[in-house]
């Protein structure tokens, strides 16, 4: 997890934590739920590309963009309803936070998935390789996908770890901690294998 990613994810515990508690109002909580998502969303897309100093994001193409726009609207559409669920179960009335803590590790799960959409797009000639995280359990299908190697641009438009939901994968994205690995190995030859 990068810097930014445990950044993210801290700004939105603490959100969280103060709806529940009645330290802000729920119109609080959203205006600062949109702002980070899309402060840390483009964060993301930043890191994907390899540009340290933002610079980069005045340079994306109308396409890169237009899917970065749309990854940040993806997530404000959820924001008023998790607001509701929380102010439904806040503190006062005797609920407890945890539920709504875990609840943010989806939502800290879309950067890495910014961030390599990014990393396809940005850098669509280059070659990455389908890696697994070790210290997590994983699906048939990103197990079957470990160790390929295909150019970026062939990862866009196929298959993509953490991207979801996508009908592809077996754990549908949203809990995937798999990752592309840019590499220079040879492109892994023929197609996929048969996906479970």
């Amino acid at each position: 997890m990068s810097i930014n990613e445990e950044r993210y994810a801290a700004v939105l515990q603490a959100n969280v934590r103060a709806l529940w508690s009645g330290a802000i109002t729920r119109a609080q909580f959203v205006s600062l739920m949109m702002a980070a998502i899309q402060h840390y969303l483009m964060l993301a897309w930043a890191e994907g590309a390899r540009d340290e100093d933002l610079t980069g994001l005045l340079d994306l193409t109308y396409e890169e963009a237009a899917v970065l726009q749309e990854l940040i609207w993806m997530e404000w559409m959820f924001v008023d309803r998790f607001a509701d669920d929380i102010v439904e179960e806040d503190e006062a009335g005797g609920f407890p936070l945890g539920p709504f803590i875990r609840r943010t590790e989806l939502w800290v799960n879309r950067f890495a998935s910014v961030k390599i959409k990014a990393q396809v797009m940005a850098r669509a000639d280059e070659k990455s390789e389908w890696r697994i995280t070790p210290l997590k359990e994983h699906c048939r299908t990103c197990v079957a996908l470990t160790g390929m190697v295909k150019r970026n641009s062939t990862w866009n438009n196929t298959v993509l770890p953490r991207n979801g939901p996508n009908p592809m994968l077996e754990c549908k994205g949203f809990q995937c901690g798999c990752w592309l690995m840019p590499t220079d190995q040879p492109v892994t030859p023929g197609g996929f294998p048969p996906l479970p």
